[in-house]
C-alpha cells in the first residue's frame, strides 16, 4: 500500500486521493485490485484519444477499431505483472507504445492478406 496521502488542510489518509492516477498506479502495483477498478474509468478516455490518433494515421485497410485497440492495449497493460508503474505519464507512454505496436502488426497483417510485402509474410510463417 502506498504511503499516506496528505489531504488539503493537512489531514492524512491511508488511501490515494480519488483523482490521483499516479497514486492509484502505485497502489495497483503494490497489489491493490480496488485501485485498478478505480483507475480504469480515469484513464479510459485518454487511452481512447490515443488509439484514435494512432489509427487515424494508419493506411486504409487495417482491421482495428479504436475501442478494440484500447481494450487490447489495456488488457496487455493489466497483465504486466512485473511492471512497477511510476506515474500517469509512465502508464500512458507504455499504453501508447503498446497501441503503436498493435497498429503496426494490424497493418502488416492487412498487407499480407492483400498480397503485398510477401517477404514479411513469409518471415512470420
Amino acid at each position: 500500500m502506498p504511503g499516506p496521502t496528505t489531504m488539503p488542510g493537512g489531514s492524512s489518509t491511508g488511501q490515494p486521493l480519488p483523482g490521483d492516477v499516479s497514486a492509484l498506479l502505485r497502489a495497483w502495483t503494490d497489489g491493490d485490485q480496488r485501485a485498478l477498478a478505480r483507475l480504469t474509468p480515469m484513464v479510459y478516455d485518454e487511452l481512447h484519444r490515443l488509439a484514435h490518433y494512432y489509427l487515424k494515421r494508419e493506411q486504409a485497410g487495417h482491421s482495428l477499431q479504436t475501442t478494440a485497440l484500447v481494450n487490447e492495449a489495456y488488457m496487455r497493460l493489466v497483465d504486466y505483472k512485473r511492471m512497477q508503474w511510476q506515474n500517469r505519464p509512465h502508464f500512458m507512454a507504455a499504453a501508447a507504445q503498446a497501441m503503436r505496436r498493435m497498429a503496426r502488426r494490424s497493418r502488416a497483417a492487412a498487407q499480407c492478406e492483400a498480397g503485398r510485402e510477401r517477404r514479411a509474410c513469409l518471415a512470420r510463417c
